[in-house]
C-alpha cells in the first residue's frame, strides 16, 4: 500500500521526521533502545519524560487557537492574511508603547534592522548567514540537549524536562491572559 498523508498525522508520512512530536517518539525509541539491558526505570523515564514534552508541545498547539476562540479572531496582522484577537493588537500596541519610553522613542528591533539589513544586497554579509544560522538552530537546539543531557545525566535530564515542561506551561498562561500580535 503507498504511503499517504493524511492531515493530522505526521507518523503516516515518509521521510525524515521533521514533525516535533515524531522526531520525541524517535528519541524516545532510541533512548529506550539505548537502557535496554539496564534498570527499568531509564526506560520509564525516557516514555515518561520525551513523552511529557510531547504532550507538552501538543497542548501548546492546540491553545494557540485557543486563543482565538478566547478573545474573538479580529484584526490582520499588517503585511500578512494572518487574522489575531484584537486584544493582541492592543496589548502589542501596549508593549511598543513601553518599548519606545525605554529606548528613548526608538523600538530596538527596528533601530537594528534599519542598520543591520541590506535589502538589496547581492551577496549579504557574512555575519547575516551567522545570525539565520543563529535563529534557525532555535528548531533543533531543544532536542540537541535533550539527547546529550539524556546519555549524560538521567537525573539532570528529569529536572531539565520538568523546567523545560514548567517554562512552556508558564508561557502558554502567560500568553492566554495576555494576548499579543506578532512580532510581539
Amino acid at each position: 500500500m503507498p504511503w499517504k498523508y493524511h492531515h493530522g498525522m505526521p507518523w503516516t508520512t515518509k521521510g525524515l521526521p521533521l514533525e516535533r512530536e515524531q522526531f520525541i517518539g524517535w528519541m524516545a525509541a532510541g533512548a529506550c533502545v539505548w537502557s535496554l539491558g539496564r534498570s527499568r526505570k531509564e526506560i520509564l523515564l525516557a516514555v515518561g519524560g520525551f513523552g511529557a514534552l510531547a504532550v507538552c508541545f501538543i497542548i501548546y498547539d492546540f491553545t494557540r487557537g485557543a486563543i482565538d476562540n478566547l478573545w474573538g479572531s479580529g484584526e490582520l496582522i499588517p503585511g500578512t492574511a494572518t487574522k489575531v484577537p484584537t486584544q493582541a493588537v492592543h496589548n502589542a500596541h501596549r508593549i511598543i508603547t513601553a518599548e519606545r519610553a525605554l529606548f528613548f522613542g526608538h523600538l530596538p528591533t527596528v533601530w537594528l534592522q534599519e542598520r543591520l539589513y541590506l535589502p538589496s544586497n547581492q551577496h549579504p554579509p557574512k555575519w547575516e548567514v551567522i545570525t539565520s544560522l543563529t535563529y534557525l538552530s532555535h528548531f533543533i537546539t531543544v532536542y540537541v540537549v535533550a539527547l546529550f543531557m539524556w546519555f549524560r545525566n538521567k537525573d539532570r535530564w528529569l529536572n531539565w524536562v520538568r523546567s523545560l515542561v514548567m517554562t512552556i506551561t508558564l508561557g502558554v498562561i502567560v500568553y492566554l491572559m495576555y494576548p499579543t500580535a506578532p512580532p510581539w
